[in-house]
């Protein structure tokens, strides 16, 4: 009788764990929407995490004048102790369809003629010794848009990299180019380097899960999504 109680007690200490874990991870965080006119700009609406609010984030331009704006993230500026200048990302927002996009001759991830998506060879990099030895390609979805993040993969050095700012060479980072859009607009990403692991630290680099977590709530103020081509 000890024993099956001793059991029972185990079995709902193991199933509480695993409730409290899955609801760690499905918790949504607090988040922020991207102010009015940096969204009447850039033809959408935007939401970003609340911790993630100190960076500067807003768009130039006018996506409807200019045909282009620019989105726009100042996650860390100049650092005097690392000498580290403002780590910027920037997403280029167009009136322009996604397939226009994606075959242009200014595309960043290309759709090929036998209708494959891939990356345009101008993108293509690497430094301190490393280059890409593969291409990754991933479809996404949005509120009413889709398209694909295609990803560089960087092996791991064969020896120690010269400084901090190598590492993202290496397999901690993901490095990606990104185009998604729908048949009105479209925004393209060119090689930006993420950290692979879910963190909340902007200091060393911006999470590829939390960048994620904000372009999918992304949506255009202009336009609907078609059935995506297959890749």
């Amino acid at each position: 009788m000890k024993l099956e109680t001793g059991r029972r007690f185990f079995c709902a200490v193991v199933a509480l764990i695993a409730n409290v874990e899955a609801g760690a991870q499905t918790r949504h965080e607090p988040t922020i929407e991207l102010g009015r006119e940096d969204a009447r700009r850039c033809g959408l609406s935007m939401r970003y995490p609340l911790w993630f609010a100190n960076p500067v984030i807003g768009c130039s331009g006018d996506y409807r004048t200019a045909r282009q704006a620019g989105l726009a993230m100042l996650y860390f500026q100049y650092d005097e102790a690392r000498d580290e200048y403002a780590k910027t990302l920037r997403l280029e927002v167009a009136r322009r369809p996604l397939e226009s996009a994606l075959t242009a001759p200014d595309a960043i991830v290309i759709r090929r003629r036998d209708g494959s998506i891939g990356l345009n060879d101008v993108y293509r990099w690497g430094g301190c010794g490393q280059t890409a030895v593969d291409l990754k390609v991933e479809s996404v979805v949005g509120r009413n848009w889709n398209g694909w993040v295609v990803e560089q993969v960087f092996p791991m050095p064969k020896r120690p990299l010269r400084s901090e700012a190598c590492q993202k060479f290496t397999p901690e980072y993901k490095c990606v180019d990104m185009t998604f859009g729908n048949d009105k607009m479209s925004v393209q990403l060119a090689s930006h380097c993420f950290l692979r692991k879910r963190v909340h630290n902007l200091d060393k680099e911006l999470s590829y899960d939390v960048f994620m977590d904000t372009i999918k709530t992304i949506e255009f103020h202009e336009g609907s999504v078609s059935v995506p081509r297959s890749n």
